[in-house]
């Protein structure tokens, strides 16, 4: 049997690497060691502890160095640590069956096989050995303690805690966790002094065995951010656990994760594996009956275990049947019992007794066959039956499914090269590797995590799912990928990744770009190109050509490319204290400032979040850091609308958003007016939402008057039931309401009918197909709410989603604007500026590529302020401003040219994109096209004539590389009439005119691989005014977005070229001369609207005082002394008070002293190391260290010292006293087993073991085979109703339903009744 599981591992993807725990274990194990013997790693995400890095000290890390030394290929010895982990669980749980007397035999085997290829091991053993170590060594930790009476206290103690001591350290919660059950049996014992003094034996046992891990644990929890909170939260972690997913082992909730494809294969083929389903609950079912049987050894021991197991397991569950305290405990695993929020750690607790009882259960003759066969084969035809059973449940290993694939040979050798090239070129300065992902997926392989955390000798930092390193310094990242994302880049960016340490940024072309949200190649490499100081410096390798449809053009490109960041990047900097900024946002707010020049590159800031900057000279208010919610499972487009302050969130989740700090006051909250508010059923601009977020699919999306923005609802339920509900600002009487619905095969099926409810009551209406406007009474009355309900879709369909562009309600206004914080109280003179900006988005659909202009709908986002900017902010004192700002090309617009006697329009262009505008089509420029929307039925060109033209002809051409459909058909319209043409091969359309007026429309095309375009239109006879990219693009003053502030109007103009609009490039918002003399603003509240003309939107406004000198950083130089992982020594010239800067994650554990005598602390723009410096009038030497360090190394020494003395209590030979180990507990186990069936089912669950104790009263005789019965009975109706709702198309639905929980709770009570003997002699 040892020789198969081995064989088995070796069988899992032969020859591959793949991710298990740790990627580093199988690239320098060594290299990994050594850097776990310090808890700050300043090499990654900006310096961060090190998360449980000293877990892999014992057993994992010295295996896989083991391996390595022996020049073992990896993959070798990954295989070789699955087969010993499945050995020794196996081996274990034979021997513990042996030793509990529990079982034939040949029933031992086949329980021990169950036990080692259990859902849990299959699950895991692939990709996550370290949680699987705590089960397989359980086994080992209980069977010195059933040995007891033969080794004596102290070496059965010992021996356990070397057990405990296998299980590692890597995870401390599933160690804790698993020793449940050995603490039960140590409980259910008959009390004497020998036991009291086995008990205190294993107790020191175990704390020596944990103290090498606790130790360090507890200074990790005194340092570390809470990162599990942006990671999982109890609302995930107890979905799967009802009752019948907890007794087949299907409850780690990674397995139901599927991005594109499983997450875990092995675990979701028996999550959703109707056959496997059905093999694993006939286990169940046996394993029930099993502990039921009256002759089972360690009867009350075995069944309190698995009914403690299963109720620990489950008494977080909210759903059917649910525990009473279920919502109590999922608050609790949310908030002080976090460490215990991945309750499936405790499994292998319910799964040792079940599987002994299931070996028990296979003992005896089956009772079908005992007339047909001989004892003995009826015997051998039970455990048969059961190891098929058992290895039809086992089918995804040999399946070969194990392994998440699809592995890799070896790290490619570009990430080698570029490490090395990075620490040859500075070994000191960070990269930024991006795009950020939330795991490690390439073109190559799937290693989880990244290659760069093993081979890299130089700083990196990479946005990731796991937050390590700050709430701050992550934020500050997303603000980069956002600059990166959406092609534009920032001219403030370089100087944004300098102050922030970083001085290269690696650009990875290898990541996957199957099935994850990563922006295209194109898309990032023109925002790097376009932001100036950001130059490309080294290539390495050749990356696979990518999927993204904007990418179809690039030549080969490298799979790693290396940026340099061509600024100063020091490692301290110490400016004046006066010069050091007060900003009202968040880390993200300093990249618009640097892009308006209210800050410099070289001045510190302080967030009045966290307290301001003493003494500051300017306060700079911006609107970055908004009342959001995050959805923290996702990298990008993870951020729902910006929420009122009345608003509830819709994730239930121990953090709602990454925050460098509390408080709503330091927060960009929106306000509604002509509303009190508008909210959904779903919405695709939810951070809920079943995709990724868009905020312009948000609810007021329906009410903005913008006919690019829809509310669209986001469930995978389909979209019959969705609502939008407006709340109005005072009751009204309201008669009817106009609707704009969305009509739009890509949101889902039209819809047929809705439902309007007010106040006053209800109708029902049917909807006409289309996107026009349709108007519909509503019930008459007074009413303070409208709500708009989706009744049917079109044929009858329930699949899909639904929109609203547009709801009407007559007489309502709706209004919706971003109020700033006004978090700090400024000086008389202190300055204050203000900064508003529209964001990272929006994002364009068209993209120059390589002089090509390629489009792809998909990468369309409109963000949540398609129409311009709506600021409420505050002034403290009286003010003349500077007004500036930029604006980008509107949604729909066109470049505002003057086409001399020509007018051309037409339907519709590619999500409103003007780089697909009509202009496109006549434009001259073989690189651009003209593209319809996906959603125009009829696409067409309109040409309007100030005299009669001669038509001779049409040509019509398209490059094959812009992403449009070419047109085989078209009807040519003139005031004579409409003919239909076809379209040649060479593009010839035959079709001659005298005409003023023209329309092209296309009726057919020669395929579906984007909606119809036209990149040259040749009107043969008519000569058309010629464009060229520099052509200058002008809306005069008055022409430019209107500008609003405080009710009064001030004009605005706009200037650029052709090329500008099409590469939607910035351009400056120019004020006009009602503006010559500044803004003046008065103290008090104060409301700026920068909307949209018919060409432009306004994205950023900034408010300057006038005629004041900009702030010139003081800097006090710095000499580097010394520069270590832990501590630093800085020589600092004399000067001024001022802030000394390290830019690594602040920490608390870091200590800044001149002399000895400490400084005080501060933090720099949201998450960099600060201390305040006194004035001096010499230079000083300022000391930085990480005291946590050293007495991190001095736990791991104690808790060494304490495994020596745990292997000398091991095997010191002494005295073996003679006692007994006998069961105990008759009495209060009962007990217990009644409280944990009220816990687990509340009084569901009484009246289910009233029952059975009742029906076992009815039969005395037969009281042993009616619990069975019902325990065997009940698991399996739960099987059967789960498989047959999988088969029927229901998923897992039915899993969770009422009749399966039910009928779980009857079985467990069913096995607590037969260790309830109280009515026994009665009856």
């Amino acid at each position: 049997m040892l020789a198969g599981l081995t064989v088995l591992s070796f069988l899992q993807l032969p020859g591959r690497t793949t991710f298990d725990t740790k990627l580093d274990l199988v690239v320098d194990p060594a290299a990994f060691l050594g850097r776990a013997l310090h808890l700050w790693n300043p090499m990654a995400s900006g310096g961060e502890l090190q998360n449980q890095a000293y877990g892999y000290l014992f057993p994992m890390g010295p295996f896989f160095l083991l391996g390595d030394l022996a020049g073992l290929p990896p993959w070798v010895t990954q295989r070789l640590w699955c087969a010993l982990l499945l050995c020794l669980a196996y081996g274990g749980a034979l021997l513990l069956a042996r030793a509990m007397g529990v079982g034939s035999e040949p029933a031992r085997h086949v329980g021990a096989l169950a036990y080692a290829l259990a859902p849990r091991m299959l699950t895991e053993v692939g990709p996550l050995t370290a949680e699987v170590l705590a089960a397989v060594m359980l086994p080992w930790v209980l069977l010195p303690l059933v040995k007891a009476d033969r080794l004596g206290p102290r070496r059965a103690a010992g021996l356990s805690g070397l057990a405990v001591l296998g299980m590692g350290g890597i995870n401390g919660a599933v160690v804790v966790m698993a020793l449940v059950l050995p603490g039960l049996w140590l409980l259910t014992r008959r009390w004497s002094w020998p036991h009291v003094r086995l008990v205190l034996w294993w107790t020191a046992a175990v704390g020596a065995a944990v103290l090498w891990w606790f130790l360090p644990l507890v200074l990790l929890g005194q340092y570390s951010l809470p990162f599990v909170d942006y990671v999982e939260s109890a609302t995930n972690t107890t979905s799967p656990t009802s009752l019948f997913q907890v007794l087949r082992g299907t409850n780690q909730w990674v397995a139901y994760v599927v991005q594109g494809t499983p997450w875990w294969p092995a675990g979701f083929l028996l999550v959703d594996n109707p056959l496997l389903m059905a093999a694993t609950g006939v286990l169940a079912a046996v394993a029930l009956a099993g502990l039921a049987r009256t002759s089972l050894p360690e009867r009350l021991f075995l069944t309190l275990g698995a009914v403690t197991g299963a109720t620990l397991l489950t008494i977080g569950y909210v759903g059917a049947l649910d525990s009473p305290l279920s919502e109590t405990v999922r608050a609790l695993l949310d908030g002080p019992l976090a460490p215990l929020r991945n309750v499936h750690k405790l499994e292998p607790g319910l799964r040792l007794p079940l599987t002994l009882a299931l070996a028990h259960a296979l003992t005896g003759r089956l009772p079908l066959l005992r007339r047909v066969l001989s004892p003995t084969g009826a015997r051998q035809a039970r455990v048969v039956a059961g190891a098929l059973v058992v290895l039809i449940a086992a089918a995804p290993a040999w399946l070969l499914t194990l392994r998440p694939g699809p592995g890799w040979d070896e790290i490619p050798d570009h990430w080698r090269e570029a490490a090395a090239w990075l620490e040859h070129a500075d070994p000191d300065s960070r990269a930024l590797i991006v795009p950020g992902t939330g795991f490690a997926e390439y073109t190559w392989g799937r290693p989880i995590d990244e290659p760069v955390q093993a081979l890299a000798r130089s700083p990196w930092a990479l946005r990731s799912q796991i937050p390590l390193g700050s709430e701050g310094n992550t934020r500050l990242m997303d603000a980069v990928e956002d600059a990166l994302a959406n092609g534009r880049g920032s001219p403030g960016l370089a100087d944004f990744l300098a102050r922030s340490g970083h001085r290269y940024l690696l650009l990875r072309n290898d990541v996957s770009r199957t099935g994850t949200d990563v922006p295209p190649i194109a898309v990032l490499r023109t925002a790097l190109e376009r932001s100036p100081g950001i130059k490309r410096v080294a290539g390495f390798g050749k990356a696979e050509p990518s999927p993204a449809k904007v990418d179809g053009t690039l030549p080969a490109l490298p799979a790693l490319e290396v940026y340099e960041v061509e600024r100063n990047v020091p490692r301290a900097v110490a400016v004046a204290a006066p010069d050091v900024a007060t900003v009202s946002g968040g880390p993200e707010s300093l990249l618009p400032l640097l892009d308006s020049g209210l800050l410099t590159a070289d001045r510190p800031t302080v967030l009045a979040g966290d307290g301001g900057a003493p003494g500051a000279a300017d306060w700079l208010v911006t609107d970055g850091l908004r009342n959001r919610e995050r959805n923290v499972g996702r990298m990008r487009d993870n951020l729902g609308q910006t929420l009122t302050v009345d608003d509830q969130p819709r994730q239930v989740r121990p953090a709602l958003d990454v925050l460098p700090f509390d408080g709503l006051a330091h927060r960009t909250v929106a306000v509604h007016r002509g509303i009190r508010g508008i909210t959904a059923s779903t919405s695709a601009g939810f951070a809920d939402s079943v995709r990724g977020s868009d905020q312009s699919s948000m609810p007021f999306a329906a009410v903005d008057g913008d006919p690019y923005t829809a509310w669209q609802s986001s469930t995978v339920e389909g979209a019959v039931g969705q609502w939008l509900e407006v709340a109005l600002d005072t009751p009204r009487v309201v008669t009817e309401v106009g609707l704009r619905m969305v009509d739009d095969r890509r949101v889902g099926w039209p819809v047929t009918r809705i439902r309007i409810t007010t106040d006053a009551g209800e109708t029902e209406h049917e909807v006409a197909r289309g996107s026009a406007e349709q108007r519909f009474p509503v019930a008459t009355g007074l009413t303070g709410r409208v709500r708009v309900t989706v009744l049917s879709l079109a044929a009858g369909r329930t699949s899909g989603n639904a929109g609203i562009a547009e709801l009407s309600i007559p007489g309502v206004d709706p209004e919706r604007a971003l109020r700033v914080p006004s978090d700090v109280t400024p000086t008389a003179t202190q300055r204050t500026g203000f900064a508003f900006t529209r964001g990272a988005q929006p994002r364009f659909a068209c993209l120059r590529v390589t002089e090509v202009v390629r489009c792809d709908a998909g990468l369309t986002r409109f963000g949540e302020e398609p129409s311009g900017l709506h600021r409420l902010f505050r002034t403290n004192t009286k003010t003349t401003y500077t007004v500036e700002g930029t604006v980008l090309p509107a949604g729909g617009a066109t470049p505002p040219l003057h086409l001399p006697g020509t007018q051309l329009t037409g339907s519709t262009q590619l999500a409103g994109d003007p780089a697909a505008a009509p202009s496109a089509a006549v434009d001259g420029d073989p690189t651009t096209t003209w593209i319809a929307d996906h959603t125009d039925e009829r696409p067409t060109l309109r040409f309007t004539f100030t005299h009669p033209q001669e038509l001779h002809g049409l040509k019509i051409t398209l490059d094959s590389a812009s992403g449009a459909s070419a047109p085989s058909e078209v009807d040519i319209t003139t005031p004579t009439g409409t003919v239909r043409r076809p379209v040649a091969d060479g593009g010839a359309v035959e079709f001659t005119a005298t005409t003023d007026a023209l329309e092209i429309a296309v009726v057919r095309r020669e395929n579906f691989d984007g909606p119809p375009g036209i990149t040259e239109l040749d009107l043969e006879g008519i000569d058309l005014p010629a464009t060229t990219p520099d052509t200058p693009v002008v809306a005069e003053c008055g022409q430019g977005p209107p500008l609003h502030v405080d009710g009064v109007k001030y004009d605005t103009s706009v200037r650029g070229t052709v090329k500008d609009l099409v590469e939607h490039r910035p351009l400056r918002l120019t004020t006009c001369p009602d503006l010559a003399e500044g803004l003046p603003l008065n103290i008090g509240d104060h409301e700026l609207r920068a909307g949209r003309s018919a060409d432009f939107v306004v994205q950023d406004v900034w408010l300057k005082p006038s005629n004041t000198p900009t702030t010139q950083a003081r800097h006090r130089e710095i000499e580097v002394a010394q520069w270590s992982a832990a501590q630093r020594t800085l020589q600092v010239d004399a000067g001024p008070s001022a802030v000394l800067a390290v830019p690594e994650n602040a920490n608390d554990g870091w200590v800044a002293t001149i002399n000895g005598k400490p400084l005080e602390r501060t933090r720099v723009d949201g998450w960099q190391q600060a201390w305040l410096l006194p004035e001096t009038g010499t230079p000083v030497t300022v000391t930085l260290d990480f005291g946590p360090d050293s007495s991190y190394r001095t736990r791991l020494l104690i808790g060494a010292a304490a495994v020596v003395v745990l292997v000398l209590l091991a095997f010191i030979p002494g005295r073996r006293p003679r006692f007994e180990v006998s069961p105990g507990g008759d009495r209060w186990v009962p007990w217990a087993l009644v409280g944990l069936v009220a816990l687990l089912g509340g009084m569901a669950g009484v009246v289910a073991l009233l029952s059975c104790l009742f029906l076992r009263s009815l039969v005395p005789n037969y009281r042993r085979a009616v619990s069975m019965a019902l325990a065997f009975g009940g698991m399996l109706v739960a099987t059967a109703v789960s498989v047959t709702g999988r088969a029927l198309g229901h998923g897992q639905e039915w899993a969770y339903g009422t009749t399966a929980q039910a009928a779980v709770l009857v079985a467990l009570a069913a096995v607590v009744s037969a260790r309830i003997r109280w009515f026994d002699n009665a009856s």
